[in-house]
């Protein structure tokens, strides 16, 4: 009896005016400090959140090729293109001289 009786008392007291405004200012404070925490973290995340979306971008394009990889190739290309004008120029006459015959 002098048990319930204490429980009683600690229960409403804990229902007390002051008490109760005390725990609804806590739990404000703790639902506000998370709020910070997690903007917080936001900012500090912005860096990695960008870097990830262009990397992931540019992973869907494809490989980036450097402009002087661009330019050696476009060389190369060019390189390969002449001999075989020269291989086929030098055919021509070949081939007309065989076809006359």
């Amino acid at each position: 009896v002098a048990e319930r009786r204490r429980l009683r008392r600690g229960g409403a007291a804990f229902f007390h005016a002051g008490s109760l405004r005390a725990l609804n200012l806590w739990r404000g404070r703790t639902v506000e400090a998370q709020v910070q925490r997690t903007a917080l973290a936001r900012a500090l995340n912005r860096h990695l959140r960008f870097a990830l979306r262009r990397w992931r971008a540019a992973s869907q394009k494809g490989p980036v090729v450097s402009p002087a990889t661009r330019a050696a190739r476009r060389m190369q290309q060019t390189v390969v293109a002449r001999a075989f004008d020269t291989l086929f120029s030098n055919l021509a006459p070949a081939r007309l001289a065989k076809h006359s015959l």
